[in-house]
């Protein structure tokens, strides 16, 4: 996503913020997975202050065609998707076009209409929050998990915790705060996935705390192994400013990192500057760069 793109979004959007390469590369990851760059921009210019929007808890189970909803899609879709109202009328259809099935969700008083493609390639969880600022401006947020369809749920879990985080990283004005914390909170209770209800659970407690997350959701095909690479690792205890960490990998892959990292206060996301697997030569050339470095890898 390129600089004018970002400017144009955030005026559309009405945000004064400036989105990291990381968050841009996991939005560009969800739009190509999803297919839904049109949709997100035609939301984004006719919504002049929602962020981005996704799945509710409506009743509504008769797809445009006239065809109902299987019971498998439906709970599919109640245990796999929330929407936090927050005031807001929302209504929920299936609509299928093209060969595709989506789910679609209209914010009635609000106007916002917004749509994503139900999969069987991929596991996702989408929650959307409606949220209210002190100056009386709704956004909606939309928070999107996916693993493929192999993947073992744990995988899933750090994709919420952290891949959630990510998201919510501007967020922290106190009445946003509180709101959002409230819809994580809600949602847990509405889903019957201990996966999924323990990852948001965490999240809050993680938000609440301004716990500082290092998360990073990496191909394996760039270093020769099968599916995805997650790294998710709670940097709290660690003082500001630079250094290197030593990680493992949250889901069994073998492939620990060397990282140098930028701690700032006030900022609960930690992104890497340098990454690369783990070698001697590697932390020789940290330690000699006079930097602290903290391995942080489970069997030492």
């Amino acid at each position: 996503m390129n600089n004018r793109e970002d400017e144009f979004i955030r005026e559309a959007l009405k945000l004064d913020i400036t989105v990291s390469d990381g968050l841009n590369s996991r939005i560009l990851r969800a739009v190509d997975r999803k297919k839904r760059s049109s949709a997100f921009m035609r939301t984004a210019v006719t919504a002049a202050v929602c962020f981005l929007i996704f799945l509710g808890m409506g009743a509504i189970v008769k797809a445009t065609s006239g065809v109902s909803i299987t019971e498998l899609m439906k709970e599919k879709i109640e245990n796999w998707s929330y929407v936090y109202e927050n005031g807001s009328d929302v209504k929920r259809e299936i609509v299928r076009e093209d060969g595709e099935v989506f789910e679609e969700i209209t914010f009635v008083k609000e106007k916002v209409v917004v749509r994503h493609a139900i999969s069987d390639e991929e596991t996702n969880y989408w929650l959307y929050l409606k949220v209210t600022d002190a100056k009386g401006y709704n956004y909606f947020i939309e928070l999107d998990a996916a693993v493929d369809k192999t993947a073992p749920l744990r995988d899933l879990y750090y994709t919420i915790r952290g891949g959630f985080r990510s998201l919510l990283e501007y967020h922290h004005g106190a009445n946003e705060k509180r709101q959002i914390l409230e819809g994580l909170r809600e949602a847990a209770e509405h889903t019957q996935m201990t996966v999924v209800r323990n990852a948001l659970l965490d999240l809050a407690s993680d938000y609440e705390n301004d716990r500082r997350i290092y998360y990073e959701y990496l191909p394996g095909k760039y270093w020769g192994v099968g599916g995805e690479v997650i790294y998710f690792e709670d940097l709290s205890d660690l003082p500001t400013g630079d250094s290197y960490i030593i990680i493992d990998p949250v889901n069994d892959k073998q492939l620990p990192f060397i990282c140098s990292v930028h701690i700032e206060d006030g900022r609960q996301i930690v992104l890497f500057t340098t990454a690369e697997v783990y070698s001697e030569e590697n932390l020789k050339e940290a330690e000699e760069s006079g930097l602290p470095v903290y391995d942080l890898r489970r069997d030492k």
